[in-house]
């Protein structure tokens, strides 16, 4: 009678062997036998991290809800879900709705829809399913627009933190603000091509509202801004504007901002920042930038140490002694 040689195996070792697995082996694996299912399940409490990408093409061939349901719900500690690089966006692009219908977890903290397109509905569905969701990232997806990211920052407030609308079509300056205004954290809108004009934030908060320092917005490539204006004491600690090439105008009144990073702004003319903890300025390759806003920079930022200067002609144009005197010690890059 022939013996089964894993049989043999202990526990601890049967863990280390499926420890060299990925995550849709392991749930196949959990099928074999219950030894093996109960093994498997000391692995499952590890995964914490689900990414649904091009890897499932090696265990399916067009998938159905109740088969990738079955698979997520299997991962019982999941804190993030990826649907990014979904390779069956042709045939089954309504995979994330399903899922976010059909979800119930309470550990889900991250969400990528990997562009594909989703429903208010099932924003609805996974703020009651998945109650501690923190971080959403819709970027890509062709039905998220300025109402959609209303109605969900306002849905998920006070919870959601992190926003992600980068590469989204249809949205405008008014999703951002609207973000910024519902206490979310750290704000991405990068490459939005409808994202022009004139962005002015001048949010004042409510006397109840608590906001830390960590807060950040980033909004790189975004070419069709022209003018960026935030007001009042929001207390962003970063804002990344890089890449902006038709911005002219940075007013930025912010005491917590210690990052400004406008690296590529090649149109930018005149910036005015007062902020107490400034602490770094990317201006490189600004080469219209003004020296009087340079200056205007320094006096009203004392706490900044380092401004990169590459490619622009005050770097090179100026003497040592008058930059030791006038930048106040500020290195230049």
């Amino acid at each position: 009678m022939q013996r089964d040689c894993f049989s043999l195996l202990s526990d601890d070792l049967l863990v280390f062997i499926f420890s060299k697995l990925d995550t849709f082996q392991l749930y196949y694996i959990a099928l074999v036998c219950r030894r093996w299912n109960s093994v498997v399940r000391q692995q499952v409490t590890r995964t914490q991290k689900v990414f649904l990408g091009k890897s499932l093409k090696h265990y399916f061939h067009v998938p159905n809800g109740r088969q990738i349901l079955s698979v997520v719900r299997f991962f019982s500690q999941l804190e993030v879900l990826s649907f990014r690089n979904w390779p069956w966006i042709e045939q089954f692009p309504e995979i994330a709705s399903v899922v976010m219908r059909g979800l119930h977890s309470t550990t889900l903290k991250e969400l990528d829809v990997g562009g594909l397109p989703i429903q208010l509905g099932d924003i609805w569905a996974l703020e009651e399913n998945c109650p501690n969701i923190s971080s959403l990232k819709l970027g890509g997806s062709p039905s998220v627009d300025d109402v959609f990211v209303k109605q969900c920052v306002k849905r998920l407030k006070p919870k959601l933190k992190v926003l992600d609308i980068s590469d989204s079509p249809r949205v405008t300056t008014a999703s951002v603000k609207a973000a910024v205004e519902s206490g979310v954290t750290d704000v991405k809108a990068s490459r939005c091509k409808r994202i022009s004009g004139a962005l002015v934030i001048n949010y004042v908060p409510k006397g109840t509202e608590k906001r830390d320092n960590e807060y950040c917005l980033t909004m790189t490539q975004c070419k069709n801004l022209k003018w960026f204006h935030l007001d009042r004491n929001l207390k962003f600690n970063t804002i990344k504007l890089s890449q902006c090439t038709s911005l002219e105008y940075c007013h930025i009144y912010d005491n917590a901002l210690e990052y400004l990073h406008l690296s590529g702004c090649v149109n930018l003319q005149s910036i005015d920042v007062v902020s107490s903890k400034l602490k770094m300025v990317n201006f490189f390759s600004c080469k219209q930038l003004s020296e009087e806003s340079i200056y205007r920079l320094i006096e009203n930022c004392p706490t900044l140490k380092e401004i990169n200067l590459s490619g622009h002609d005050l770097a090179s144009r100026l003497p040592q002694v008058l930059l030791e005197r006038r930048l106040s010690g500020v290195h230049l890059e």
